[in-house]
């Protein structure tokens, strides 16, 4: 009966022990999901700010277009080369950021769009370069028949088209990047919280075990003790009867010694008369 109970103790605790390393095991999951989110949660960060910062870029590229244009009329209209410095200042900054300009999460639409992008804003310097050399060579008239034709409003209208496509695709990756941040935002909330759920279930079923052991030890000192106390009584009564035992030894010995004189005596006698 002893052995079958301590069977069943036994087989009680490696079932919680194995109920908290599963729970464990579980929890250690959950927390490398909530980390593997986490890390998809900052890289999408990172990539809307690298967005914005290439939307910031082409809003300043068509911003140095709208000046350049705008330094290119000022100097038809004056003839007055001052207007010519901003012109040349704009226009050494788009060369070095056409050379610079790349989307940050590229797909082939994308990548078309920027073609067209650098292709249309090279025909439209172009233009205003031709219109500046004219007006310096030929005259101001010349100049501005060139500016009449419309040649240059068609190229600055194909600009600002591939500029709304842009934009367009822009907005639809942010709402993208920003739908992915909100599901793993989640996702990492959610991993944490299933995580603290599993170690707290984990650490309850190791306070159990550590409880059923505490309460095991507590049952085995017990047991010695009331063992020592039996042992203590049964020492009592054995030193006890030991001393009756010897008690009565003594008595015993002491009572046989006058037959015993009797009966040497006797046969001393019985010596002498038949020796």
């Amino acid at each position: 009966m002893r052995g079958s109970g301590r069977m069943k103790v036994s087989l009680r605790a490696n079932g919680l022990f194995l109920a908290a390393g599963v729970f464990g095991a579980l929890a250690l999951a959950s927390l490398l999901v909530a980390v593997l989110n986490y890390f998809e949660l900052r890289n999408n960060f990172e990539d809307i700010q690298r967005s914005r910062d290439f939307d910031a870029e082409r809003s300043r590229l068509f911003s140095l277009m709208q000046d350049v244009e705008t330094g290119q009329r000022g100097f038809l209209l004056t003839l007055d080369p001052a207007y010519l410095e901003p012109y040349d200042e704009a226009r050494a900054e788009i060369d070095g950021m056409l050379g610079t300009l790349r989307w940050r999460m590229p797909s082939p639409e994308k990548e078309r769009l920027l073609v067209e992008l650098k292709q249309a804003t090279q025909d439209k310097l172009a233009e205003l370069q031709r219109t500046i050399d004219l007006a310096k060579s030929s005259g101001i008239h010349d100049a501005r028949d060139l500016v009449d034709s419309g040649e240059g409003k068609r190229l600055m209208d194909a600009i600002r088209g591939v500029y709304d496509r842009m934009a367009i695709l822009h907005n639809q990756a942010l709402v993208d990047l920003y739908r992915l941040n909100e599901f793993h935002a989640i996702m990492t909330l959610a991993a944490m919280g299933t995580a603290v759920f599993f170690i707290s279930l984990s650490g309850g079923f190791i306070l159990m075990n550590f409880r059923r052991d505490a309460r095991e030890r507590q049952r085995i000192l017990l047991q010695a003790q009331r063992n020592a106390r039996e042992l203590g009584h049964l020492n009592q009564a054995l030193a006890a009867a030991n001393e009756e035992l010897q008690h009565f030894v003594y008595v015993a010995s002491h009572d046989l010694q006058e037959p015993l004189r009797s009966i040497a005596g006797y046969v001393q006698l019985l010596s002498r008369r038949c020796g």
